[in-house]
């Protein structure tokens, strides 16, 4: 399993994390405009304490691509996380980034909602080498960090119709497990979320992340699912 954990502050927690395994050490970078958003100085020195092997994922939740293009450009990730709601930042905007930043990967938030959020991932099919299936309240200018859960059907469906076509195996249940994904899908996303959402998971300590278990949704009991995002990958 991969394993992805937002937002560190420090080059410590950045290196305590890889430490322990995680495998992609995220940053939210910015220009102030959203809160808890690190400046790319800031975030330049998280990613240069890291040790070999752990990927420096910089999230930008603006939808300006000059602004993106800046945070790229001055903190060098190996991962762009594209955060904005999809409304305001389109396929075709991703695709010029992609072409502008050829060795940096392109993760694609993705809005769970109802059955539009699948033909917007469908979007993105050639475009992103990540695909982060989230939260997301219509109307709003970013995707995530609510601190809920989100449509677990529309998500399997997402893995079975974009990005695993010809892997998954045959069952149609529910995504209870990122065992029950093939391996190109088993990733796991965990983000604190904003000031105004929940504060069950405001805190996650490099100690907690270690220790962390997927827990049981509303309603399944004895079935484990992971509170947060999916991160799905796919290869190009």
């Amino acid at each position: 399993m991969l394993v992805q954990i937002y937002e560190v502050r420090s080059p410590e927690e950045g290196v305590a994390l890889a430490q322990l395994g995680v495998d992609h050490v995220g940053v939210l970078v910015g220009d102030g405009a959203f809160p808890r958003e690190l400046t790319t100085d800031r975030a330049s020195a998280i990613f240069a304490a890291l040790p070999p092997g752990a990927k420096r994922v910089a999230l930008s939740l603006s939808a300006d691509p000059a602004e993106i293009a800046r945070v790229i450009e001055q903190t060098r990730p190996d991962i762009i996380h594209i955060g904005a709601a999809a409304e305001l930042f389109s396929v075709r905007d991703t695709q010029a980034l992609k072409t502008a930043f050829p060795g940096v990967g392109i993760m694609r938030a993705i809005p769970i909602v109802d059955d539009a959020s699948v033909e917007c991932a469908k979007g993105y099919r050639e475009v992103a080498d990540f695909l982060l299936l989230d939260s997301h309240d219509p109307g709003d200018r970013q995707i995530g960090g609510l601190g809920r859960t989100h449509d677990w059907s529309i998500s399997r469906r997402i893995v079975d119709g974009v990005v695993c076509r010809s892997s998954l195996p045959a069952a149609s249940t529910p995504i209870t497990s990122p065992r029950l994904l093939p391996q190109c899908c088993r990733r796991v996303s965990i983000r604190k979320p904003r000031p105004t959402a929940p504060t069950a998971m405001a805190k996650i300590s490099t100690r907690s992340a270690a220790l962390s278990l997927p827990r049981n949704s509303p309603g399944q009991s004895g079935s484990p699912q992971l509170d947060g995002p999916v991160v799905l990958y796919h290869p190009q």
